[in-house]
C-alpha cells in the first residue's frame, strides 16, 4: 500500500498534535508541571542546592574548576573518585540518593547554565 506524501505528513502532523495535546494533561485534566531542579529532594528532605552548599561551594562556588564535567554521571564519579586535590566523597559523608539529587543541581543549575 503506498500513501500519497501529503497524506502521510497530515497524518504524522495529526499523530504529533495528538501526542503533546495527551502527555501535556495528567488524570484530572490538570497540567503537569515539571519540577525544578532544585526542588527534588531526598529522603532527609535535602535539597540539590542545599547540598551543594554544605558540600562543594567552598571550592566551586562560581561553578569552576568543573571543566571535565560532560554528563551528570562524571558528576558522581568526581565524588567518589576524584582527580587532584578535590577531597573523597563516599557513601558515609553523602549516600547514594543524595551524590543523585547533588549531580542533578549541579549539572542542571550550575553547569547546563553555562
Amino acid at each position: 500500500m503506498r500513501m500519497n506524501i501529503p497524506l502521510a505528513r497530515v497524518l504524522l502532523l495529526c499523530i504529533g498534535v495528538l501526542s503533546l495535546v495527551l502527555g501535556g494533561c495528567n488524570k484530572a485534566g490538570e497540567q503537569n508541571e515539571l519540577p525544578t531542579k532544585t526542588e527534588v529532594k531526598t529522603t532527609q528532605g535535602n535539597t540539590g542546592e542545599k547540598l551543594f552548599q554544605e558540600h562543594c561551594v567552598r571550592c566551586h562556588q562560581d561553578g569552576s574548576r568543573m571543566k571535565a564535567i560532560k554528563k551528570q554521571e562524571d558528576i558522581t564519579s568526581a565524588m567518589r573518585a576524584p582527580k587532584g586535590s578535590m577531597p573523597k566523597f563516599g557513601d558515609r559523608e553523602i549516600s547514594e540518593n543524595d551524590a543523585e539529587v547533588l549531580a542533578k543541581y549541579v549539572f542542571f543549575s550550575i553547569l547546563f547554565k553555562r
